[in-house]
């Protein structure tokens, strides 16, 4: 089955300045989207400093990594989600003798790396890794001649953990000259692995920084970037002709895009900052078009060519919701950040809203029916309700007939996007899988914005030969063209059979609960004792939702919706200065430490987060935590 969006990928995270605040305060919140393990991956952490630094520091960290990936410090808080710079680049390199133990490159040897993997109870097993110096290690051998090498900002030296910890110290969000001891100035040493950083400070003020080295490409105007690469010098990263950085590491400034023309800002006139792993500034171009820019190229670099959410859904909701509250002189509360970051309206089905067309169909009573529910479901805002009265999947069906008419839309209409993508791409997958010999699959996340593409009226006929059927040996006599239309009409009225021979024809017996459902598992469950994970849990959202749950690709049943990778924490911090203990809201699906879970009504850690509570991590100085299990860390 293919997945109903890119399972782990996606966070959310937004600040709201203290003008635009009902609290008069800043507010930052953030829930980052990983694989729900059990326990966590997060850990919660509170460090503090007696020393001059005055190191105050509470958040969620790796255990492992020092300091709080997401959290706040004495004056500053931040929340950070995957920007999905293009940072990246496979290069065709060409072998050649040159009278040395290695072959050259352009006239360069290859350096040889030795590295040694340790096996427990074995001898260790020895390996080299050569380098094409001007690129990378060479991932792939082509022939014996041609090599594919890897160049990526992550071979470049870096300080990356000094960010963080000037962060942690930092006493204002600053401005965009990124001076003095500023959360703008830690983030300059932020390189690798770039995230868009929300931020606010106890003076209310909130900034965006997606600060990272992206390679700076000047001839990406003239060939396709995303595709493997010449090695013969001409797309070599950097300015003019790039012979300043042409050998990793590339150090020097001009190898990467200016600070200028990274999106980043402060204190906007709006009154907030949003992001969702969309594209930041608007490179992408055309809605849905696979490619394309609609920014001078002259005058911007080339960023990426794709984002984790192709489709932008999750950061329109947020943005819809925080512009609803701040327009005509309204205000964010803390209560509106809560309900935002457990908002489960499935903003992806009204993208397709438009395209279930009124004319005549085969079956026109199931397909009136469908169109007709899920038509409804957009006045009811997409709303995707469990549609039960508990967190157990096997709990009794609610009685409010809204919950149930929209839980029975969000079904449909997970059902149908599936039914959909598997109409329209699987012929395409199988062909290429006959063609190499190796099984494919696509990324689903761009099927959908393809699909999308596809759909548009004005969108070129030469363009949707995706939605005809191809047979696997790409037969052109076997092929059945296909409107795309046809294709959505099609997908529709199966998903609506397929409900109804699995639940009967009362639609309020359709319960999105019952089969949209959290189990979240301990890496080690297979090799101990005891029910070392947690769940089912029935949950509302779906595909592409702000409280996210994007099905498995992988399912028990083509009417199992089941989903193990979403907000792995939320946190929420309001930037109070006079407060004694700032206040902190967070959850976290599950405990700190391995226990065997139980199903129960018992507020523990998971239940809270089932049920979207928080609870209050306390933080300051003078908090009691007297009875709490802590670790004193001395220099030697």
């Amino acid at each position: 089955m293919a997945s109903l969006a890119r399972e782990g990928a996606g966070s959310n995270n937004w600040a709201v300045d203290a003008a635009h605040s009902a609290n008069g305060q800043a507010m930052v919140a953030n829930d980052p989207h990983l694989s729900l393990q059990y326990p966590p991956l997060f850990h919660l952490a509170a460090l503090t400093a007696s020393d001059s630094s005055g190191l105050n520091l509470l958040g969620g960290a790796f255990p492992g990594i020092p300091g709080a990936l997401i959290g706040r410090g004495k004056h500053v808080a931040w929340g950070a989600t995957v920007v999905g710079y293009d940072v990246t680049d496979l290069y065709q390199d060409t072998l050649a003798s040159c009278g040395l133990p290695v072959p050259c490159v352009n006239g360069v040897p290859l350096a040889v790396a030795t590295y040694s993997i340790k096996v427990r109870g074995g001898s260790d097993v020895p390996f080299q890794v050569l380098i094409v110096r001007q690129h990378g290690p060479i991932i792939a051998q082509v022939d014996s001649t041609h090599v594919i090498s890897m160049r990526w900002t992550g071979h470049e030296t870096t300080q990356d953990i000094k960010a963080f910890l000037d962060l942690d110290n930092a006493d204002a969000v600053g401005d965009l000259s990124a001076a003095g001891n500023s959360a703008f100035a830690a983030l300059k040493n932020y390189s690798v692995g770039a995230q868009n950083f929300v931020l606010a400070d106890d003076a209310g003020n909130i900034g965006y920084d997606p600060h990272a080295i992206v390679p700076l490409r000047p001839w990406a105007t003239t060939r396709f970037p995303w595709l493997p690469l010449p090695g013969d010098g001409t797309a070599e990263w950097g300015a003019g002709s790039g012979a300043d950085c042409v050998t990793a590491p590339a150090v020097p400034g001009p190898c990467w895009v200016p600070d200028n023309q990274l999106p980043r800002g402060v204190n906007p006139f709006k009154g907030y900052y949003a992001t969702a792993n969309s594209d930041p500034a608007g490179y992408t171009g055309h809605t849905f078009s696979p490619f394309g820019s609609s920014i001078d190229s002259s005058l911007y670099s080339y960023l990426s060519f794709d984002w984790s959410d192709p489709t932008d859904v999750r950061y329109a909701r947020i943005a819809d919701v925080l512009r609803t509250k701040t327009t005509g002189g309204g205000k964010v509360s803390l209560d509106d950040i809560q309900k935002l970051q457990s908002d489960h309206a499935v903003l992806l089905a009204k993208l397709f809203e438009p395209l279930y067309p009124s004319t005549a169909v085969v079956n026109q009573v199931n397909y009136t029916s469908a169109r007709g529910l899920l038509t409804q479901w957009g006045s009811d805002n997409y709303d995707c309700p469990t549609g039960l009265t508990g967190m157990d999947p096997k709990s009794a069906a609610v009685t409010d007939a809204t919950q149930l008419r929209d839980s029975a839309a969000c079904l449909l209409f997970h059902t149908f996007l599936q039914k959909l993508l598997h109409n329209v791409f699987d012929d395409d997958f199988a062909v290429v899988s006959a063609a190499t010999g190796q099984s494919f699959s696509g990324n689903t996340g761009a099927e959908i914005r393809a699909i999308l593409y596809m759909l548009q009226a004005a969108t070129p006929s030469s363009d949707t030969h995706f939605c005809d059927d191809v047979d696997r040996t790409f037969d052109p006599s076997k092929t059945k063209a296909h409107t795309c239309q046809e294709q959505a009409i099609t997908a529709l009225l199966t998903a609506y059979g397929t409900l109804q021979t699995a639940y009967g024809t009362d639609t309020t017996k359709w319960l999105w609960g019952r089969v949209h459902t959290l189990t979240t598992q301990s890496a080690a469950a297979p090799l101990i004792a005891g029910a070392f994970s947690g769940g089912p849990y029935a949950r509302p959202g779906g595909a592409l939702t702000v409280d996210v749950g994007n099905p498995n690709s992988s399912q028990s049943s083509p009417l199992a919706f089941a989903y193990s990778s979403g907000s792995n924490l939320r946190f929420i911090s309001v930037m109070d200065p006079a407060a004694a203990n700032a206040q902190v809201k967070m959850q976290l699906p599950g405990p700190e430490r391995d226990a065997p879970a139980v199903l129960t009504n018992t507020l523990t850690l998971l239940n809270m987060y089932v049920l979207n509570q928080y609870f209050d991590f306390l933080y300051g100085h003078q908090v009691d935590n007297k009875g709490l299990s802590t670790q004193r860390f001395t220099a030697p």
